[in-house]
C-alpha cells in the first residue's frame, strides 16, 4: 500500500506590456506559457489548471481553441469565444496520466484568431508515488 504524494509547479502573473500575440494558425497553436517540469514520482495523474485573458482588437468575434501540451503532444481542451473589440477570460482544466519520469515541458497554447494573451496563471499538479 502506498500514499499518494504530489509535486506542484505554479506560474503566476505573466503580464507583459504587449502580451503574447496569437495568430490565426492551425493546430498546434501558439504557445502562451510553458513550464519545465521534472517528474520524480511514478505518476497517477497530472492536473493542469490554467487561466488567461484573451483580447480581440478585431471587428468580429473569434473562436480560440485552447490547448494543453506535454512536450510535443497537444490536446484541445475547449474553445473560448472572444467578442469583437473585447476580452474573454479563458479557464481550462485538464487531467492526464502516465507521465514518464524525467524532464518535460507542460503548457498552454491557442489557435484560431489574431488575439493577444496576457495575465496568465497556470498550475501543474503531479500526483504519484515514490
Amino acid at each position: 500500500m502506498f500514499l499518494p504524494t504530489s509535486l506542484v509547479v505554479r506560474y503566476l502573473g505573466f503580464n507583459t506590456a504587449s502580451g503574447v500575440s496569437l495568430s490565426a494558425t492551425a493546430s498546434p497553436g501558439t504557445t502562451i506559457v510553458s513550464l519545465p517540469v521534472v517528474v520524480s514520482l511514478n505518476t497517477l495523474n497530472v492536473i493542469v489548471i490554467a487561466s488567461v485573458s484573451l483580447y480581440n482588437s478585431g471587428s468580429s468575434a473569434v473562436n480560440e481553441t485552447m490547448q494543453v501540451f506535454v512536450d510535443s503532444t497537444y490536446t484541445n481542451v475547449g474553445v473560448a469565444t472572444v467578442p469583437a473589440s473585447g476580452y474573454e477570460q479563458a479557464t481550462v482544466n485538464y487531467v492526464f496520466s502516465n507521465l514518464s519520469l524525467g524532464s518535460h515541458t507542460i503548457g498552454l497554447a491557442g489557435y484560431g484568431g489574431s488575439l493577444t494573451a496576457s495575465y496568465v496563471e497556470i498550475t501543474v499538479l503531479v500526483v504519484g508515488y515514490p
